[in-house]
């Protein structure tokens, strides 16, 4: 995650470390953490970073949302989960000034939580099932949007409306929801290749939505030849910080052509 114009933090190894890009030096010293890979790291308006541990926590230790106000020089655990396998993603939802965090990975451990008084308490807004295991959120002024994240069962994506709580299921995609975001062209999600007795499909998947209600595949990557358990899912990364963009850009990873950066344009979105 970049900090500006020189320093950016980067997860690996077990550890959190701050890079400044113009000496190429490590700043200050590593934090150790649970796992390594983050599937979302957040910062709020103010500077404040937050990273929720996503490791393979077999034996369900307990898990914790690290916070850090120093631009990532140093972390302080602010929450903590029992019962849960990981934290999928943690965001930023800048029209209630509040944190959401996606868990799973169970029917009881997955579930979409908010904070509005940062991480002084933690609400449940959706849990007890594999629709409700999801790892990417999508704000907007009326609805928070995601798309389950389950291997073993049809996907969705959905819509809650802040208003009434109400859940709406819009449409059935071919695979687990890895990524998401929203530009001036509407919103996007991307499913993974994650094949199994359900999920058949061998492509990663954009879908593109005008108005958040209809949904359209707009772009398909078969995965490669490579083994998923050595090279991973086929999936489809979405930049971050698009949310003025007139199109969207986006990287395939694990297909064919994987990491080549494309940039659709909004003509071409248009239905």
């Amino acid at each position: 995650m970049p900090i500006g114009d020189s320093i950016v933090v980067v997860f690996a190894f077990h550890c959190i470390y701050v890079l400044n890009l113009h000496t190429h030096e490590i700043v200050g010293q590593p934090t150790l953490i649970h796992g390594s890979r983050p599937l979302a790291v957040c910062r709020t308006p103010e500077g404040t970073l937050y990273y929720g541990e996503y490791c393979n926590n077999p034996k369900r230790y307990p898990i914790r949302i690290l916070c850090s106000k120093d631009q990532g020089l140093s972390w302080e655990p602010i929450w903590e989960f029992s019962g849960v396998r990981h934290v999928h993603g943690v965001y930023y939802d800048p029209y209630e000034n509040a944190i959401w965090v996606t868990t799973g990975d169970s029917d009881s451990e997955s579930a979409i939580w908010i904070s509005r008084d940062r991480f002084h308490s933690l609400d449940r807004m959706l849990e007890g099932s594999q629709q409700t295991r999801a790892i990417r959120l999508i704000f907007t002024s009326e609805h928070v949007y995601f798309g389950s994240d389950s291997p073993n069962s049809e996907n969705y994506i959905y819509r809650l409306y802040r208003q009434t709580n109400k859940l709406e299921q819009l449409t059935q995609v071919g695979g687990p929801v890895f990524h998401g975001c929203k530009t001036a062209s509407g919103l996007f999600f991307s499913t993974a290749c994650e094949p199994s007795d359900v999920n058949l499909d061998l492509y990663a998947v954009v879908w593109h939505s005008h108005d958040g209600e209809s949904w359209r595949p707009i772009r398909r990557y078969r995965k490669d030849i490579l083994p998923f358990k050595l090279f991973q899912y086929g999936q489809v990364f979405f930049a971050e910080g698009q949310e003025n963009t007139p199109g969207v850009w986006l990287t395939p990873f694990a297909t064919r052509g994987s990491q080549q950066s494309r940039y659709i344009d909004e003509k071409e979105l248009i239905e």
